[in-house]
């Protein structure tokens, strides 16, 4: 018995077009389907830094605020001050000196943890305009100068400023004058607790008839008008750090919306 086999039929040369048509058009739409999911996770995540890159700037300029609002005062005195004593014609006791003075340093830093975290993960990419990039980086370059400068300026105060007033000044003004500050300075972080003098309004009283030298007020004229260069050089920064940080601002807005 024979037995007969189906014979293939070639398949119409539209067919195999209309087939490949067909497979082609899958891919594509899988292929824009997927670009379109990455592209909206990439807004998503672009939104979401940009969001938590605005709290940083915020927090940047509310500590620039604070820092500015400590120092002023301070800086403000010590011009006063400091025209006080090259007036050799009036005498200065050390209790109107004291009871002004003060040894704080407020220290800037930069925050900058989203901005890192964009940068070394490569994130930075889901922000497409590049005028923007550009605003983030010059904002960050002036806040880590601006926290350059605060350290600078921090220690200034410790390795030359307070030696100098060492040498100059009676201990009973530096332990009366900052008696926290010189509480911490002779300490050793949470071995040593030092107990403060009890008689610290004594030391105050006592300064009242002792009155600074013409040599000491030379030297001491001459720390703080280094002292007042480095404050005003700081403010500055901070000032130009402000300005930044509300154009960026306004920048990320309008690439927001």
């Amino acid at each position: 018995m024979e037995v007969h086999h189906k014979h293939h039929v070639p398949k119409n040369w539209k067919e195999y077009i209309t087939e490949f048509i067909m497979l082609f058009a899958a891919v594509s739409i899988g292929f824009l389907a997927e670009n379109f999911r990455e592209r909206q996770v990439e807004q998503h995540r672009a939104a979401e830094f940009i969001d938590m890159f605005k709290i940083e700037i915020d927090k940047n300029e509310y500590q620039i605020d604070s820092v500015i609002k400590q120092d002023m005062p301070l800086l403000n005195y010590y011009d006063s001050l400091m025209y006080a004593l090259r007036d050799k014609s009036q005498r200065i006791s050390l209790y109107d000196i004291n009871k002004n003075f003060s040894l704080w340093i407020y220290r800037f830093a930069n925050d900058k943890r989203i901005f890192d975290q964009m940068k070394n993960s490569g994130s930075l990419r889901y922000i497409k305009d590049p005028e923007l990039i550009d605003k983030i980086t010059e904002y960050e370059m002036e806040a880590d100068v601006a926290e350059f400068r605060s350290f600078t300026q921090e220690q200034e105060q410790w390795l030359k400023f307070w030696d100098k007033l060492k040498e100059i000044l009676p201990p009973d003004f530096l332990i009366s004058a900052n008696p926290d500050i010189y509480a911490k300075l002779i300490s050793i972080g949470d071995v040593a607790k030092v107990e403060l003098p009890k008689n610290l309004q004594g030391m105050r009283e006592g300064l009242k008839t002792k009155y600074i030298s013409d040599q000491a007020r030379d030297i001491f004229a001459g720390e703080l008008y280094e002292r007042t260069i480095l404050m005003r050089t700081s403010i500055a920064n901070f000032m130009r750090v402000k300005k930044k940080g509300k154009a960026l601002i306004e920048a990320l807005d309008h690439y927001q919306h």
